[in-house]
This record gives C-alpha cells, sequence and structure tokens, in this order.
C-alpha cells in the first residue's frame, strides 16, 4: 500500500485559486486536487487543509473578518471556519463567489452578476440575458459593481440596489477589470493600452503601455502585470515604466499582491505558490509553498550527497547544516546539526578517512566527527568558500572563492584553522581546488583579472606556483588521474572534456557529449575512464571516454542534477537533484538500487525502494504525504497517518 503514497504537498496538482487575508497572515490555495490549503504565510507552513469539494476548487474568498473562506466546486459553494477547518454550511450563491466586501459579496456566471449579504439572502441580481458578461469587480469599499459585457461597454451599479452610477465604452477588447485601493478608480487591461478610468464620469486619466492584465498595489504606486507566460511585470502605475521583472520558471495564469504591498503571490504550473519580496532596487524570491518545492528556497534541501570514503555508506548534507549517514538499507544511522547552514553544495566535503566532514557558510567552516557530530574544530571567516576540498592525507584544506564570495584560495589546517598558504589574493578569483593523489600539488581553477581562465598549479609543500595551463574559453572543473599524470577538465558551459598531460599542459585526449547542461553535474571514474554528466532535464549520461560511446543513461530525476559521484569501485553512482530527491544507480545497468530519499517541508523525509515501497520516515512525515488513488475515474489524494506507515 506505501507504494500509493506520494510525496506530494496537500495541493499536488494546478493552483487554481489563491487569496490572502486581509492581515496578510494567511494564504488560501484551491487546486484541481479538490483541496484548499490554508499557508502561514510568516511561518511558511501549511496552517489548515480544506477537503472533500466534489472537484477542483475554482474560487476560495475570505470573509472580511478572516474567520472564515468561501469555497466553490462544480457549481456549489461552502462556508468554512478557518479556526476548525470544518465545513460550516453550503452557501446559497447563484455562481461563483468573486469577492467579499463588507456585507457584500458578488458572485457571477456567463450571463449573470449578482451579489448577496452574508447570509446567502439576494441584493441585486445584474443579470443581461441578451449578453454575455465578460468581466465585473466590486470596489474594495463594496459599494459599487464594475461589470464590462462582450460589447465592450462599461457599467457602473450600487451594488445594494443595482443604481447605474457610471456608463462608457472600454473601447478596445480588454480582458480585465480591477479597482484602485481607494475605490477611486477603475482599470481596464489586457489589451493596448491599459485604461485607467474615473469610474462615474468614464473619463479617460491615463493610458499605460501595459497589454496584459494588471491589478494594483495596495499604495496604488504600482501595478502588477500578469502576461499569462511563465514571467511577472512590475509596472510604475503612473508612467507604465517597468521596475522589475519576475522570471517564475513555469506558466502562471494569475498572481496577487500581499496586503503587506511589498509581496507578490504567484501561482504557476507545477502546483506550487512563489512568494516574491519586491524592493525599489530588486525583486527576490523568497519562498515557494507546495507544489514539488521545499516551503522555503533554503530550509532543508539536500545540498550535498556522498559515498563516504571507505565504506561507500551514503552521507547527505541539508542546507540547514543537517549532517545524515545512512545504513545499507536506508535507515538513518545517525544525524548532526551544524550550526553552519548552507547555500550550495561544493561547501562542504568528507575527509578522506571518512571519520571527519568539512560544512561550511560565509562566515563559519566547521570540521565534524562522523557520525557523532562533535565539533572539532572551526574557522571564522569573511570570506565564503565556493570549493573546498581535503588533502589526500586528511591534514590540510583547499578552499576557493569566486567573485561572490571574496575572491582568493587558500591551504589550511582544519585541526586548527589557521592558514599555511595564501595562493590567490582577493583580486582573483578562484572556482575549484583538485589535489594530487600524493598531496604535493594542487590545480586550481583561476578567473585572472584580465580576463579567461585558467588552471594553475601549486606546490602545497612550499606554496609556489609551478605552472599554468590557458585556453579555455571561461571555465571548467577538473580531476587527478590516480598516478596523478593525467588532470581532466570539463568546459561547465556545456563544451568538450579535455584529459592534459598533469606535468606539460598537453592535450592527450578530447571528447565532447552531446546535450550536456549548462553547469553539468560532473565526476570521473579515472579506473574505467568514464564521466557522467547530467543533462538539463535531469537525465544523467554516463561516457566511456576511450571511444565517446554512451553506456548508460540514468532517467528518473524530474528536474536539474546538482551533483553525481561514483563510488569507490565505479559500479554505483549517487546523485542529488532538483526534484529533492537522492538517488543510487547501478552504473552497468542503468536502473535505481538500493534506496532513494525524498526530502519534505520542515526537514521531513521519506525513504523509498526503487519501486516506490516506503522503508522508512521521519516522525511526523505523514502531514506532508498523501495516498493517491482512483474514485470513480478521478485521481484523489487522500490524507496521511501515522499507521499507515513503517514503524
Amino acid at each position: 500500500m506505501t507504494r500509493d503514497i506520494v510525496s506530494l504537498f496537500p495541493h499536488g496538482s494546478y493552483p487554481w485559486a489563491v487569496a490572502c487575508r486581509g492581515d496578510g497572515r494567511f494564504l488560501a490555495v484551491g487546486s484541481h486536487s479538490r483541496t484548499v490549503t490554508v499557508w502561514d504565510v510568516a511561518n511558511r507552513r501549511q496552517a489548515r487543509l480544506l477537503t472533500d469539494h466534489p472537484g477542483a476548487v475554482d474560487a476560495v474568498v475570505w470573509s472580511p473578518d478572516g474567520a472564515s473562506i468561501l469555497t466553490s466546486s462544480q457549481g456549489s459553494s461552502w462556508l468554512w471556519s478557518v479556526a476548525t477547518a470544518r465545513q460550516l454550511r453550503e452557501f446559497p450563491t447563484p455562481g461563483i463567489p468573486v469577492a467579499w466586501r463588507g456585507d457584500v459579496i458578488l458572485t457571477m456566471t456567463v450571463k449573470r452578476a449578482v451579489t448577496v449579504d452574508a447570509d446567502g439572502e439576494l441584493l441585486h441580481d445584474f443579470g443581461a440575458p441578451s449578453l454575455l458578461m465578460w468581466r465585473g469587480a466590486l470596489s474594495p469599499d463594496g459599494t459599487r459593481l464594475a461589470l464590462m459585457d462582450a460589447s465592450m461597454q462599461i457599467t457602473v451599479r450600487d451594488s445594494r440596489t443595482g443604481e447605474e452610477v457610471g456608463d462608457f465604452p472600454a473601447g478596445d477588447r480588454l480582458h480585465a477589470l480591477d479597482w484602485s485601493p481607494d475605490s477611486r478608480y477603475l482599470v481596464g487591461s489586457g489589451g493596448a493600452p491599459t485604461r485607467i478610468w474615473d469610474p462615474t464620469s468614464g473619463e479617460l486619466v491615463r493610458q499605460l503601455p501595459a497589454s496584459a492584465p494588471v491589478r494594483f498595489s495596495p499604495d496604488a504606486s504600482r501595478l502588477l502585470e500578469i502576461p499569462n507566460d511563465d514571467h511577472l511585470r512590475i509596472l510604475d502605475a503612473a508612467t507604465g515604466e517597468e521596475l522589475h521583472r519576475l522570471d517564475l520558471g513555469q506558466w502562471c495564469h494569475s498572481a496577487i499582491w500581499h496586503p503587506d504591498g511589498r509581496h507578490v503571490i504567484a501561482p504557476i504550473r507545477d502546483g506550487s505558490v512563489q512568494l516574491w519580496d519586491i524592493q525599489p532596487r530588486r525583486a527576490k524570491q523568497v519562498a515557494v509553498l507546495g507544489g514539488d518545492h521545499t516551503l522555503e528556497a533554503s530550509e532543508n534541501r539536500v545540498v550535498s550527497a556522498y559515498f563516504r570514503p571507505g565504506d561507500d555508506a551514503l552521507t547527505t548534507v541539508s542546507a540547514n547544516g543537517r549532517l545524515r549517514l545512512w545504513g545499507d538499507d536506508g535507515a538513518l544511522v545517525s544525524e548532526a546539526r551544524s550550526s553552519a547552514e548552507l547555500s550550495s553544495g561544493p561547501q562542504s566535503a568528507w575527509s578522506p578517512d571518512g571519520t571527519r566532514l568539512l560544512v561550511s557558510n560565509r562566515y563559519r567552516t566547521e570540521v565534524r566527527e562522523v557520525p557523532a557530530g562533535r565539533l572539532l574544530s572551526h574557522r571564522e571567516h569573511l570570506e565564503s568558500w565556493w570549493t573546498l576540498t581535503w588533502s589526500p592525507d586528511g591534514t590540510r584544506v583547499a578552499g576557493g572563492c569566486d567573485m561572490f564570495r571574496g575572491k582568493g584560495c587558500w591551504i589550511w589546517d582544519p585541526t586548527t584553522g589557521e592558514t599555511i598558504h595564501t595562493l590567490l589574493g582577493k583580486d582573483v578569483e578562484a572556482t575549484w581546488t583538485a589535489w594530487s593523489p600524493d598531496g604535493g600539488q594542487l590545480a586550481v581553477g583561476v578567473l585572472p583579472p584580465e580576463g579567461g581562465f585558467e588552471i594553475r598549479v601549486w606546490d602545497t609543500r612550499t606554496g609556489e606556483h609551478l605552472r599554468t595551463f590557458d585556453g579555455f574559453d571561461w571555465g571548467c572543473a577538473a580531476r587527478w588521474s590516480p598516478g596523478g599524470t593525467r588532470i581532466l577538465a570539463q568546459d561547465i558551459e556545456n563544451g568538450p572534456i579535455q584529459v592534459l598531460d598533469a606535468l606539460t599542459g598537453e592535450l592527450i585526449q578530447e571528447f565532447e557529449p552531446d546535450d550536456v547542461a549548462e553547469e553539468a553535474a560532473f565526476d570521473w571514474d579515472p579506473a574505467t575512464n568514464t564521466v557522467a554528466l547530467s543533462r538539463a532535464d535531469g537525465v544523467i549520461a554516463v561516457w566511456r571516454l576511450d571511444d565517446g560511446e554512451c553506456l548508460q543513461e540514468l532517467r528518473g530525476h524530474t528536474r536539474g542534477v546538482a551533483s553525481v559521484q561514483f563510488n569507490s569501485d565505479g559500479s554505483r553512482l549517487v546523485s542529488h537533484s532538483d526534484d529533492r530527491t537522492v538517488r543510487i544507480w547501478d552504473v552497468a545497468t542503468g536502473t535505481q538500487v538500493g534506496f532513494q530519499i525524498d526530502s519534505l517541508p520542515e526537514d521531513h523525509w521519506v525513504v523509498r525502494t526503487p519501486d516506490g515501497t516506503i522503508r522508512h520516515t521521519s516522525p511526523g512525515a505523514h502531514r506532508w504525504l498523501a495516498v493517491q488513488c482512483v474514485v470513480d475515474g478521478d485521481t484523489v489524494l487522500l490524507p496521511v497517518t501515522p499507521s499507515d506507515l513503517p514503524a
């Protein structure tokens, strides 16, 4: 049965309807999975789940006091208590609820606009049987209703009595109506240009060069433009000038402003809802709710997955600094918490003997004993490491920084944290470091101030610069061969793989694989002379360098792959991906083996066998799982209880 339990958030399908409570604390998201998820926006966590809708939820509307939610599905509406997540009653609306202002609720169908009071009693029917109702908008103060019919005529009426207070032509075809936050102006958009009118006189106050539907910000200074595409735009409401472009990565049909006027909420195709922070100089995605993402962009995602040297035990490191060691059957053997919150995979590294783990953030690097998690040493610093590598004997660490992290490259003692050699000053960027097998030399990927890209090699005992290899277009990642005679370099921007003589830099072999992702995940098994490279679609290709043959395509990840690593004998490969999974592969057969780890919100996790059977879970993981089943031909998600999961 556990194979039917899926690692999805409660509304794991397209979020069709979104609405924020007036105080901004909670966000209600209605989806095609027949549920409404209520999110605590500040804490980025699920607060309530409203279930048992007969079909896709096409509308969610908050009551003015924030205590209730009105939802709609398949032509019927219900009123829910937010406190208990229980259905209070079916609500007698003649259409889909669109807005609730004061004690006036607007509902619409293709031929009727109707206002009712908070008890569902009819206030006025604005039906127009001869013309389709094209769009409607209730003013923020609840007193007026603007309607646009298929002839592009806009009529403004009293929301209670139906008395006409304004009537004027919209002009060209428009797709959206909205009111300014103070109810003074009406904006028509979705055509070219966007128009702003006085709603009583119909006087055109302003035209803006925006062609997609727009929404006023709470302070009326900006407009949110929704192009029905994979991005949104923030415009100056006075001039129409673009202030910010929000690249969502997936299609979005609607978006709203958070009541604080600083954030934008965007539901996208994969079932998630993105939260963006809009500031005068920048716009930044700060959280993702539900869908195929973790709750926070950096809350608990895995940033490193390694086979431990010596016994090939799997270790994962999460962005919150959590270190986990997993047994052969996927059971959690041990976990520890570093005080260093991580932001990218290269900022953690195993010692060669598998007993210590380096973890680092911008200000602190720690050496932790594994599996106990005991802090052995730490180093305070201002730079943030882009690359951390141990010397083969485990007595030294090399760290390099790129332009975003302070620049420079150092060799230091992991026991004391003291610097042994400074190889590059803070005017030179280092993108990777690689030790020779005997530990006597260090190869460093360098972006010099004058441009280009170089591989520089140092004597690690004296700190002397030995040689430089150049001729690379931009950048690369590299590995040494076991004998220390060759260096393999892979261009990180879809370029060729080159095998160089480690002494002279002479090109020994060159190979250009097909369809490699930009900044591909990459590893080399020198014993078999095979490389693993990721593609943009999540497929990992294993290539034999001798003849350029693709030996296997490892298929299973649904998003980009962040890292890959061969085990000690090259028979297995571990990968972790933006799809929130860590997977183990048999290189010879191309199939998943062992177990798979799925990351869930709030630092929960699930361990599955390759066929999907759940083997282990963290305590409390059931809250982020659902049973997927088919009822009357429809796929539905049902809640999971702890008893449904393995003990």
